[in-house]
């Protein structure tokens, strides 16, 4: 595909690029990345063969590129899609075929007042992209639970990588803030845990990150895919009337503290999961057993599955 656009001269007119599902070896990412005409600002590599076979090789060139002594100009890579779930389809086909029999008078733009856009099939694609751009914002601020799976053998590396690239580069998600109480090295914030905080003290150690009010370099890129502002600015914007605080953390800091069911946690000023307790009992004072909420979670599960053939029965 590059090399049919490199004779015509536009590679340099590219500054969003999207790779996802591509088989995208890492020497090719590095060729866009670092050489000439190349002029991406914004890429997304979702799904993308690199993350899986070349995942390595690919932490080589992003490090490289970020890295405060190499040669050259600042890297015009500022955002990078990596982490989260391919964008969906801009459009559903079977709308525009729908859309095209249903179409009985078309307007003119004299005919009306408000012009072109109440033309039939003026907004082709635009509510589908409309909703997928909520669900991807809500996933992080509505608190959705796991985002994503991170490799754990390569889990430090990102977080390192991120937190080193802070004011150069950002990601579609954040390194995960708690501190070094919960786990000695860094890592990769993969759960997000909504608005409301701690269920005893609704907040957390942490403070909570704020859409237009935290520093850009501790809020994740949002999808999908800004295609026509590539800039980290277009890539962090939501509604005025969205919902923009949110709490985010890692797995490995949230164990024994959320429930996977309801996402409910406890913060670690509120709470300390028991360290030593006999295997089928659960002390009076437990919040999370078996990764379910005791309180709610775990006593509907115990109820529902309690009968002949259940999962407790």
């Amino acid at each position: 595909m590059l090399d049919s656009l490199r004779g015509k001269d536009v590679l340099s007119f590219i500054t969003t690029l999207i790779l996802d599902h591509q088989l995208v070896p890492a020497k090719l990412l590095r060729e866009v990345l670092q050489e000439e005409p190349y002029n991406v600002r914004i890429l997304s590599i979702r799904d993308a063969s690199c993350l899986d076979e070349d995942e390595e090789e690919l932490l080589n060139v992003l490090q490289k590129l970020i890295h405060p002594l190499r040669p050259g100009a600042s890297p015009k890579l500022k955002g990078l899609y990596c982490f989260g779930q391919p964008d969906k389809p801009f459009y559903d086909p079977t709308l525009f075929y729908r859309d095209r029999m249903e179409t009985i008078h078309v307007p003119r733009i004299a005919d009306t007042a408000e012009g072109v856009t109440t033309t039939a099939g003026s907004h082709l694609g635009r509510s589908t992209s409309t909703a997928c751009a909520r669900e991807q914002i809500a996933r992080w601020t509505g608190g959705y639970g796991t985002m994503f799976e991170v490799n754990p053998r390569s889990n430090e590396a990102w977080a390192r990588l991120m937190i080193a690239s802070k004011k150069t580069l950002a990601f579609d998600t954040v390194v995960c803030r708690h501190g070094p109480d919960s786990h000695v090295a860094p890592r990769v914030a993969d759960i997000s845990l909504g608005p409301e905080g701690c269920q005893i003290c609704h907040s957390a150690p942490e403070n909570a990150l704020i859409f237009g009010q935290s520093p850009v370099h501790e809020l994740p890129l949002l999808a999908p895919t800004p295609l026509f502002a590539s800039t980290v600015k277009a890539a962090q914007s939501i509604s005025p009337n969205e919902n923009a605080k949110f709490y985010a953390r890692c797995t490995l800091c949230m164990r024994d503290r959320r429930c996977s069911l309801c996402n409910a946690w406890w913060c670690e000023n509120c709470y300390t999961p028991p360290s030593h307790r006999p295997i089928g009992t659960v002390q009076a004072d437990t919040k999370v057993y078996l990764g379910l909420c005791v309180q709610n979670c775990l006593v509907g599960e115990l109820y529902s599955g309690a009968g002949e053939g259940g999962m407790w029965g």
